[in-house]
């Protein structure tokens, strides 16, 4: 601990001494005149002509899908400008400059090789520069990359699981999606594997209406797909359970034969929205015997009921009992 108090002490003494020593005037003038050549330096800089270099980038827009480059495009152009220093100051110490955007849309001819001479965008760029600078060189001069013309098709949109929904939701209506039919750009052995592009749903659950986008799956490699990605309208809200008593119908049976069923009646629950709790009634849900697959068992035994009608929006639908028993009555 002395220690450490002696060292502190040491420094504080060479800190003073240092700050005297600044604060003489001898020192001040010293500065005074250090300054005063500084800004005699500065200006004499700023009114001369220099030469800078200065990077502008660039952003290619409307790239057919069909086209497929073989060679990198460039990410810049490169200007060495001239002119004073106090207009070079201000383009060195600039940042964030705006990438000049290309539109490609008309460029590819089907030679396989793309050409844009960049004396084109010189109209466009150089209102960027104060009047008296002087463009000495671009570099590059021409935008240059090799591609390749792609095979297409057409093939429907899918999706690859059922919507993510929160427990206890259920869906409204169908999904309704913005596209149902994709174009997809390849060479012919790899669309020769894809009959359809499965859609993919983001990560969350669902738990009310929502407009989402959805992405293709990451299955598809060396493929372009347009569009890339499809709007999807999902209607969802909160579920709840309710059953109906259904009388059970014979159907397919001759008209000399009837059907007793015991018992004749079966319960069907379902899984329904809240706002469609009291639209449902029985009358949506048919209950069904069928002949044809009882005919070679008997006039009696037992059979499985099957649920042969039911709304769009109701899910998880069962019926109790799921068998009953039975008797053909033939009228002579």
């Amino acid at each position: 601990m002395i220690r450490k108090k002696r060292y502190i002490v040491t420094v504080r003494k060479y800190i003073r001494k240092i700050a005297s020593f600044l604060l003489t005037k001898d020192v001040a003038v010293f500065l005074l005149f250090l300054a005063v050549a500084f800004f005699f330096w500065l200006m004499h800089g700023t009114g001369s002509r220099r030469e800078i270099k200065i990077e502008i980038p660039l952003e290619y827009t409307s790239i057919p899908s069909d086209i497929k480059l073989d060679s990198e495009l460039p990410r810049s152009l490169t200007f060495v400008l001239k002119d004073e220093g106090k207009e070079l100051w201000g383009y060195m110490k600039k940042k964030n400059i705006e990438p000049v955007k290309i539109d490609l849309s008309a460029d590819f001819d089907g030679s396989g090789v793309l050409e844009k001479p960049v004396d084109e965008l010189l109209s466009r760029i150089s209102p960027r520069f104060a009047g008296s600078t002087q463009i000495v060189s671009v570099t590059p001069s021409v935008i240059q990359a090799q591609y390749t013309r792609l095979q297409s098709k057409k093939v429907p949109f899918t999706l690859a699981t059922k919507p993510p929904l929160a427990p206890q939701h259920i869906l409204l209506d169908s999904i309704l999606l913005s596209a149902h039919e994709a174009t997809v750009y390849g060479d012919m052995a790899a669309l020769d594997t894809i009959s359809e592009i499965r859609l993919v749903f983001p990560d969350g659950q669902l738990s009310k209406t929502s407009d989402i986008k959805l992405s293709p799956s990451d299955i598809y490699k060396g493929i372009a797909i347009t569009p890339s990605t499809v709007d999807a309208h999902i209607g969802v809200e909160m579920s709840t359970e309710k059953s109906v008593t259904v009388r059970i119908t014979a159907v397919n049976f001759p008209k000399n034969v009837s059907l007793r069923a015991f018992p004749g009646e079966a319960k069907v629950t379902f899984t329904v929205g809240l706002s469609r709790f009291n639209q449902v009634t029985a009358h949506d849900f048919a209950v069904e015997v069928d002949y044809n697959s009882l005919k070679e068992k008997g006039f009696n035994g037992r059979t499985k009921l099957r649920v042969t009608r039911r709304p769009d929006y109701v899910q998880k639908v069962r019926v109790s009992p799921a068998e009953i028993e039975y008797i053909f009555e033939e009228e002579l």
